[in-house]
């Protein structure tokens, strides 16, 4: 029979993932939230150029 070869993606994966949890432990442990381990949220601001340019496309079709 031939040798099993192992998965080089996979053994990358799983040293990859666990790297991962030992910085989001290290995040918890230093009193992080997981809003802040995963990033700020993307909302746009009401006052702003793109705000307004998408509810005039979302408004209602003016006719002239």
């Amino acid at each position: 029979m031939s040798k099993r070869r192992t998965n080089s993606k996979s053994n990358q994966a799983q040293s990859m993932a666990s790297v991962r949890g030992m910085q989001r432990a290290d995040h918890y442990a230093n009193g992080g939230t997981p809003q802040m381990y995963r990033g700020a949220a993307r909302t746009l601001d009401n006052k702003t150029k793109a705000r307004a340019s998408k509810q005039a496309c979302r408004g209602r079709v003016r006719e002239f």
